[in-house]
């Protein structure tokens, strides 16, 4: 069963330049990951320093074993410094989409 992974994360104007960037390294690694379906990063058009980040893993087995790999430990890596800004993260399953 397909799941989705949600972090939503806000960062002060001063911390956007720089989570901008980790996140978005943080996120290629996963370009390569089969077990990673899609992923998206989006950022409040309002309030610049919220975002969302979306992952569909093919299960929730997946994104579990995901978890005890190398290039996992990078993404840890690069966002470790924002850890105190995150507001959720949850798993989702999908119920309809278009």
């Amino acid at each position: 069963m397909k799941v989705i992974e949600v972090f939503r994360y806000e960062v002060s104007p001063q911390q956007v330049a720089q989570f901008d960037q980790a996140i978005s390294e943080a996120m290629h690694i996963l370009d390569t990951e089969k077990r990673v379906e899609r992923y998206e990063i989006a950022k409040n058009l309002d309030e610049p320093g919220k975002y969302i980040i979306r992952m569909e893993w093919e299960s929730r087995e997946a994104q579990s074993e995901y978890t005890k790999s190398a290039e996992f430990l990078q993404i840890i890596d690069f966002v470790k410094p924002f850890r105190d800004n995150t507001l959720e993260h949850q798993f989702y399953q999908c119920m309809q989409a278009k």
